[in-house]
């Protein structure tokens, strides 16, 4: 019965939650859709640069987090060029991964603009006033 449908210029029913995306009227269908290419990793390093904008005085949060947009940059390029080879879930991922990397890369710097300050107020007071810092200490 379905094949004398078809016959009849009827258009096949695609299975609900199915990959496979509908390219134009006719009955072909595309490839499935495959997860984004790095969107789990920029997401990963969105999180690990938030994680390093509070160790090592930020500076590992600076690389993570531009290494993420570096990747977030190309993974949105690839995706744009044909969103639907892609699951949306990976690009959510991608795009959280990017968020995350913004906020990481804005506190690593407040982070090493503060220690850099730190250093300049200590190095100045022992170099003012030494004696005072070595009796500090003693």
């Amino acid at each position: 019965m379905e094949n004398q449908e078809n016959q009849l210029g009827q258009e096949p029913q695609q299975p609900q939650g199915s990959l496979y995306t509908k390219t134009t009227s006719q009955q072909d269908y595309r490839k499935p859709q495959v997860p984004l290419p790095n969107g789990n990793t920029v997401l990963a390093l969105g999180i690990i640069s938030i994680v390093g904008c509070c160790c090592s005085y930020g500076v590992v949060g600076i690389i993570c987090a531009i290494i993420a947009l570096v990747m977030a940059k190309s993974s949105e390029e690839t995706y744009r060029a044909d969103p639907s080879s892609y699951t949306s879930g990976s690009y959510n991922n991608m795009k959280t991964g990017k968020t995350c990397a913004w906020v990481a890369l804005i506190l690593s710097i407040i982070s090493v603009i503060l220690t850099i300050i730190l250093i300049i107020i200590y190095g100045m007071s022992i170099i003012t006033d030494p004696q005072s810092i070595i009796n500090a200490y003693s």
